[in-house]
């Protein structure tokens, strides 16, 4: 079941209905459960978990295995891919159909080069992995509680500090798909 506090809160923007308003929570403890229902029901296929990479998250996988390429766009690699998908993808590809397409293609093409790829070494993909789920670019949750103590202890568990805790998070939410977020400097 959904939370009621997450129904009340992001309602007015469909989470259960539109799959990119179902992330509007910040608290990927809460928004993966809702993610792994979403996909249950639409494909009536089970799963154990769910893993959420944003663009500098790939960034951080091809920095690891090297380039892919990929057909319409070339060499993506580590150094251009988060402008490639937010903002090259939304110029060269104006029709959502298509920008969804290419975009998919290079997701499919980085998890290929990621399980399938052969490199000298695990350190760099490593080194990248542990910075990126540091600033939340990699996060994962499982249903099992076991493999969930693993994703806490690597930090990719996407939990917010305890409320009663001093903490403070700011996020940045571009509901008017305007794309001005890329060009704004969160650091």
């Amino acid at each position: 079941g959904v939370p009621d506090d997450y129904l009340r809160r992001w309602s007015g923007f469909e989470p259960l209905l539109r799959w990119r308003n179902a992330t509007l929570a910040a608290d990927f403890e809460l928004v993966a459960p809702v993610l792994a229902g979403m996909y249950e029901q639409a494909t009536g296929e089970p799963v154990d978990g769910v893993i959420q990479i944003d663009p500098h998250g790939l960034a951080a996988i091809l920095q690891g295995t090297g380039p892919v390429q990929v057909p319409e766009l070339g060499a993506v690699d580590a150094a251009n891919v988060v402008d490639v998908v937010l903002n090259q993808a939304y110029v060269r590809f104006p029709d959502i159909d298509s920008r969804s397409d290419v975009m998919t293609e290079v997701a499919e093409a980085t998890f290929e080069r990621l399980v399938e790829g052969d490199y000298p070494s695990l350190r760099p993909l490593a080194e990248a992995l542990v910075e990126a789920a540091e600033g939340r670019h990699v996060l994962a949750w499982a249903r099992s509680g076991r493999i969930r103590a693993h994703h806490e202890f690597f930090g990719v568990d996407g939990a917010l500090p305890d409320p009663l805790d001093a903490a403070f998070a700011l996020t940045a939410q571009n509901l008017s798909a305007n794309k001005l977020d890329y060009h704004v400097d969160t650091s």
